[in-house]
């Protein structure tokens, strides 16, 4: 089974916050770190999920 990868505009779609925050946060190391495939920035959509589930 592929695991399905989201792109920034799909994980800002997801998670509420302005594109500023979620770069401070992965820096920071409080976000998922992406899966980088050429010059794409991707996230797994588990990791994203399982991060959601921890911040509740």
């Amino acid at each position: 089974m592929a695991t399905k990868l989201l792109d920034l505009a799909a994980v800002l779609a997801v998670v509420p916050v302005h594109a500023a925050t979620l770069r401070r946060w992965r820096a920071a190391g409080r976000f998922p770190a992406p899966i980088k495939i050429g010059r794409r920035v991707l996230w797994s959509a588990a990791a994203i999920e399982r991060w959601i589930a921890e911040e509740e």
